[in-house]
Formats: structure tokens, sequence, C-alpha cells
């Protein structure tokens, strides 16, 4: 098992490097943290952290990526993102999260 999972460790780490530069959306949870921090490995500081600052986030999430990110020495920009501003959220219909996310991922792209 541990080669199988450095044979995609390699793989990801190979595969930033190819990009040259990555922007990671990053919620500090645990896929975005090992997402982050192979970027990171790959290609130092070309590779930054974008985290969205949401009403349904607590504010404890944001701050604990802002803390992994300094002390990693990771560039992080943080978008306030109010996701009840998002025409048809508000109306709680059953795709509200892929309404949600794709306004979100839209800014981010943008930012990135």
């Amino acid at each position: 098992m541990e080669d199988y999972l450095k044979i995609k460790k390699d793989a990801l780490i190979e595969y930033f490097r190819n990009l040259g530069s990555a922007a990671v959306a990053f919620s500090a949870g645990v896929d975005s943290t090992l997402l982050l921090s192979l970027a990171f490995e790959a290609l130092g500081g070309r590779a930054i952290a974008i985290t969205a600052a949401c009403p349904s986030v607590p504010e404890r999430e944001v701050l604990e990526s802002k803390r992994f990110c300094e002390e990693r020495g990771i560039k992080q920009i943080v978008l306030n993102f109010d996701q009840f501003s998002v025409e048809g959220f508000r109306k709680n219909p059953v795709n509200r999260c892929y309404i949600c996310k794709k306004e979100l991922f839209t800014l981010i792209l943008k930012t990135a």
C-alpha cells in the first residue's frame, strides 16, 4: 500500500511541476490541505492558496487556514464571498450547492 501511495503522491507532484504555477481552493480540510501541501512542495512560491470567507463558514476555519499558510510561508488570498447574494441560492433549491460552487469557483478563477 505504501508504494501505491508514493506513486500517487509523486504523480501529483509531477503534475503540479508541469503546470508551472497553481492556485488551490483551500478550506483547510483534509483534501485541500493535501493538495496545497503537494503543490507547494512542487512549486514553492508559485503555489498559492485561495480561501473563501463565507457567512456559512465558521471564522475559526478561516483562521485555521491562515495559520496553516503563515506557518509554511504559503501566499494566501482570502475572498469575502456571500453565497446568499448568489442568484437563486436563497430559494434553497435542490441544486443550491452547485449554484454556490459554480459562482465561488468563477470568482476564484478570476482571482487566480
